[in-house]
């Protein structure tokens, strides 16, 4: 298989030879931008100017985001995954010395980011209906038509809004697939990502319990998160760095699996204080995706694997055992587990059931929805039904189902831990949805994002097996290579 030149080594002698253009185009020069654009963020947060990161961060991250995705995708890949992770916690410290922002536009890092990568998305689509880009073409051809939905019903910026949460994890889960041909190179990134995403948030969840940070109290009275807890220590239900808990338990859902195919001095300490923060969330929704993903995990592996699953489970199971004896944890995890067994008392689950009971006959009867910009709700069922109607819900998730099949029936997950680990993600967090949308924002950056590193690997083992064909070495890298896959 031939794979296309990057244009962008094509250059002339004159810029091949000039020493600042060969400084501009090397990857230290996009580590120093990158590292640079935290360092100018962490002082003007603290030496009083912090005002300026309104405008300054979203725009900055989208300047150093355009030239990471034009010459180094992996670097894109990891500055985007961590502008989700950490612009949330940002978003607080600012507002905290500047004032409550609603809406923040800080917030607008992560979308202006990711939205780059619908340039490939609009420029291979059309090009690969018969192939892999199909489903990606229904998913979006749903979204597309409640976008002129909501605009003829709901405000211009409510329904921007909405779209860009939906839209932008199909785009991203589609820049994943059409450099399938890396499929090694994004699999060791997304593994170093979660890893020390993972590590990172967990610390600062642990800590935000303990000493419940004045930024996070502020926020929290201010935004109206009536279920984040009190705003004192050890009153707080963990969030971490996102902006409630479920997208955080989400997050670690996913990493917490992942983990399974990690093999890292880090990995240790990552998974303490992830199971901790874990379980401080009080996100019992995403606590049996873990175990059901874990499961799913377990039934395709072989015996051999199988065995050290178990004993994995079981010294989690430990792990939790020890922290539900130690004060302060202790009487929170035991309420918290205790309510799994009493939902008939619990305020969120009697809540949940009067959402369903108003909300479900009339949404059942919606054929062609109100569009994006509609109301919300925290019922996935619900929220798909009411306002992308029966035509738009099956025309998205057919485009999210057709993936998933390909990847629970290919061949390729018995040599390759990761692709089961990708697909079984994915599908533990769908199971969330009667009580979250896990397909927006974050989380549906993870169900798409797993998804399709998934189906990279599959396309990438499928190759392998059927032509002649070397995999490329890490360094010619492109960031939207001409695609030439194996037909599915």
């Amino acid at each position: 298989m031939r794979l296309p030149s990057n244009p962008l080594n094509q250059s002339t002698s004159y810029l091949a030879e000039n020493p600042f253009i060969r400084v501009l185009k090397s990857e230290s020069f996009a580590w120093t931008l990158m590292i640079g654009f935290y360092v100018i963020t962490g002082l003007a947060i603290g030496v009083g100017g912090a005002k300026f990161l309104n405008l300054l961060f979203p725009f900055g991250s989208l300047a150093i985001a355009a030239l990471l995705y034009f010459r180094f995708p992996l670097l894109y890949v990891g500055f985007t995954w961590w502008l989700w992770f950490l612009s949330p916690l940002i978003r607080r410290l600012v507002d905290f010395k500047t004032g409550y922002t609603e809406p923040s536009p800080i917030l607008l890092a992560p979308l202006f980011v990711t939205f780059l990568t619908v340039l490939t998305l609009a420029k291979y689509v059309p090009r690969l209906i018969r192939s892999y880009g199909l489903p990606f073409i229904l998913s979006v051809a749903s979204i597309l038509f409640c976008l002129f939905l909501g605009f003829l019903q709901f405000s211009t910026n409510r329904v921007i809004e909405n779209f860009l949460e939906i839209i932008l994890p199909v785009s991203f889960g589609f820049y994943v697939v059409v450099n399938w041909q890396y499929y090694p190179a994004f699999k060791a990134n997304i593994k170093k990502i979660f890893l020390f995403g993972m590590l990172v948030m967990g610390i600062y969840g642990v800590v935000q319990f303990l000493t419940a940070p004045a930024w996070d109290g502020f926020w929290l009275i201010n935004s109206d998160y009536n279920s984040g807890g009190n705003p004192n220590p050890f009153k707080l239900r963990v969030w971490s760095t996102m902006n409630s808990a479920g997208p955080y338990a989400g997050i670690v859902t996913a990493g917490l699996l992942l983990m399974l195919d990690i093999k890292s001095p880090w990995k240790v300490v990552t998974v303490v204080v992830s199971v901790l923060s874990f379980i401080l969330s009080r996100h019992r929704s995403s606590w049996l995706s873990y175990l059901l993903g874990f499961f799913f995990v377990a039934g395709a592996s072989p015996p051999r694997k199988q065995l050290r699953m178990l004993i994995s489970i079981g010294l989690l199971i430990l792990l939790i055992a020890i922290f539900a004896t130690i004060d302060p944890f202790a009487e929170i995890i035991g309420s918290r587990f205790e309510s799994l067994t009493s939902l008939e008392d619990d305020g969120s689950a009697l809540a949940r059931k009067a959402e369903w009971d108003e909300f479900f006959l009339p949404a059942l009867s919606s054929i062609v929805g109100k569009g994006l910009g509609g109301l919300g709700h925290d019922n996935g069922i619900l929220y798909f039904l009411e306002n992308l109607g029966w035509i738009g819900t099956l025309l998205y998730f057919a485009g999210l189902m057709m993936p998933l099949v390909v990847i629970h029936r290919t061949p390729y997950a018995r040599q390759d831990d990761f692709i089961v680990i990708s697909r079984a993600i994915a599908v533990s967090l769908l199971i969330q949805m009667p009580t979250a949308i896990p397909v927006l924002h974050v989380t549906g950056m993870v169900v798409w994002g797993f998804t399709s590193y998934a189906m990279a690997g599959h396309l990438y083992y499928k190759a392998l097996a059927s032509q002649p064909w070397q995999p490329p070495p890490p360094q010619t890298l492109s960031p939207s290579p001409q695609p030439s896959p194996p037909y599915l």
